[in-house]
């Protein structure tokens, strides 16, 4: 009898500093910092909701001999150091790409896209190829095309570009991927001039 009088105090005790134990870990695992999720950007881009806009007679842009319109332009920098200008500086970039570029640039007015850093150039084709959703069979029969691939600056320094681009009438050469950038040059063409 006398082990239960004295066990009911020393059990109640016992069970105060467990409570207190127990609420001061849940505590600290509410208060405890999370580590933030990675969460990936949103790069896709749906290409059949693009406007339609009218192609445009001069500057002209030609995309393997077809005159086009220049609807988005998508860069990135190169390399985990990589950097590009800032995006008032953009337009200059594309005459690093083609002669002439930067007029149809001003005219076409197209959307300038920024991704994030690029590790590779093969990485970069492949989150285009992945992101940039042309309608149909990637684009072939349709009024869309796109280009993708490395380019360099006046510096020498390279960038990676995405090009995408709209004919009044279906193409079926359809999606290139541009392997060095002197490529560019024979892919597209400007003519300022009738």
């Amino acid at each position: 009898m006398q082990l239960t009088g004295w066990f009911a105090p020393v059990a109640g005790v016992l069970g105060v500093i467990l409570l207190l134990f127990a609420a001061t870990l849940v505590r600290r695992w509410l208060r405890r910092k999370r580590k933030p999720k990675w969460v990936e950007p949103d790069l896709r881009i749906d290409v059949s909701r693009l406007e339609l806009r009218p192609v445009l007679d001069l500057p002209k842009l030609l995309f393997h001999g077809e005159p086009v319109r220049l609807d988005i332009v998508i860069l990135a920098p190169a390399g985990r150091t990589g950097t590009l200008p800032p995006p008032r500086d953009w337009p200059v970039l594309m005459e690093a790409i083609a002669p002439g570029l930067m007029r149809v640039v001003q005219a076409h007015e197209p959307q300038f896209i920024r991704w994030p850093a690029q590790l590779s150039v093969n990485g970069f084709v492949h989150q285009f190829f992945r992101n940039v959703v042309l309608p149909g069979d990637r684009g072939r029969g349709t009024p869309f095309c796109a280009a993708v691939g490395p380019a360099r600056n006046a510096e020498g320094q390279l960038f990676l570009v995405g090009m995408v681009m709209h004919a009044d009438h279906p193409l079926f050469l359809s999606l290139e991927e541009v392997e060095s950038e002197t490529m560019w040059r024979r892919l597209i063409e400007v003519r300022a001039r009738p």
